[in-house]
């Protein structure tokens, strides 16, 4: 005789839908509706319950740095610990998606967590090359600057920019150059203190090439122009500054919201840099014949692109910031860096320049351009 009964499944699913709202503030209650909803399922009957995507945080993010604030990692993630207490409590099969993030182990990842931009670059195109360039080649001078560079510089730029900058709405550059320079100081003093610490090791002793002396003609102008894009101080090599160019545009190209904080500045951003470098070029053409080097590079990178930030890419703003920071900012860091001491690298007086110039120059710009401080 025939078997006809229709067999039974051991599983009872229920399939719960409910709406998380995206913020800090509602993942608690995004994350509490779900358990309540599920337990309720659980009641039912249900061993098999599965929870909307993104369950605990909502689903459209704004920005990057939102959807990672929002993020948890797969090891220590509070909403994971509460779905696997819920599973274990009621013999049950749970099923959520969230945003996971790699478990961050290095010194300063947590301050990713925070939301907004960081600035953890800044040992990157500071410390590091000063020390070389300072001491020399070899690998105790390069690790003892990168060491120093990690350690000091990093944590004075994230200090100063989220306890001074964020809360009093100064432009986020200030704070990247002023971890710079105070960080730099105390570690050059260091290594007066420990010299071991910037001992270089011994010079080769292959000559040096003899560099041939630039006519300072409109050749040379556009080359340093463009050379001022790729970090003047350590590198400044036209070649490189037209492959960060091309590069940057390739991006706006492809995705216009990505380049410059998403705010569709790129383009005037990088006019008023170019123009900045060719003023600064031009108009300190005699300081760069009597010193062989001089600072033009610095409204590149801080003046300009702060002011375009803060005040919008309109033709007042880029050219108004351009000429002020081309004018102003190299003499000062000229003035600053001669008045160091020998065992500190120059670099400290341009970023000192850039810190002041770019607190005098933002909030002028925005009087002389009508939008106010």
């Amino acid at each position: 005789m025939s078997d006809n009964r229709t067999p039974v499944s051991p599983v009872r699913i229920a399939v719960i839908q409910y709406d998380p709202q995206v913020g800090l503030k509602h993942c608690d209650g995004n994350l509490s509706r779900g358990l309540v909803l599920a337990e309720r399922a659980v009641r039912d009957g249900a061993n098999l319950i599965v929870l909307p995507e993104l369950a605990n945080t909502g689903y459209t993010f704004q920005s990057r740095a939102e959807a990672y604030a929002h993020a948890e990692t797969l090891e220590e993630g509070r909403s994971l610990q509460a779905w696997t207490d819920f599973a274990v409590e009621h013999q049950v099969y749970l099923a959520a998606g969230f945003a996971e993030r790699e478990g961050l182990k290095l010194v300063w990842g947590w301050t990713l967590a925070a939301g907004s931009w960081q600035p953890t670059f800044v040992a990157f195109v500071s410390l590091p090359a000063a020390f070389v360039l300072l001491f020399g080649g070899g690998w105790q001078v390069t690790i003892s600057g990168a060491l120093l560079g990690a350690l000091l510089v990093t944590p004075a730029s994230l200090i100063v920019v989220n306890y001074l900058c964020y809360p009093l709405q100064l432009p986020a550059v200030v704070g990247n150059v002023s971890g710079m320079a105070l960080a730099s100081i105390l570690a050059f003093i260091l290594c007066k203190l420990f010299s071991s610490w910037g001992r270089p090791s011994e010079r080769s002793s292959v000559a040096e090439p003899v560099a041939v002396p630039p006519d300072y003609g409109v050749i040379w102008t556009l080359r340093r122009v463009l050379a001022d894009f790729s970090e003047a101080p350590f590198f400044g090599n036209e070649l490189a500054s037209l492959g960060l160019l091309l590069g940057a545009l390739l991006a706006y190209q492809l995705a216009p919201e990505e380049p410059a904080y998403g705010s569709l500045l790129l383009m005037p951003m990088i006019a008023g840099q170019f123009l900045a470098s060719l003023v600064g070029v031009v108009f300190w053409r005699q300081q760069w014949r009597a010193r062989s080097w001089y600072p033009t590079y610095i409204p590149i990178v801080s003046i300009v692109p702060a002011t375009v930030l803060a005040h919008g890419g309109n033709w007042q703003v880029v050219v108004t910031s351009a000429v002020l920071g081309a004018l102003v900012a190299p003499p000062l860091a000229a003035a600053i860096s001669q008045r160091l001491p020998g065992y500190m690298h120059g670099y400290i007086g341009n970023v000192m320049s850039m810190a002041i110039c770019t607190l005098a120059i933002v909030p002028l710009v925005g009087v002389l351009a009508g939008g106010g401080l």
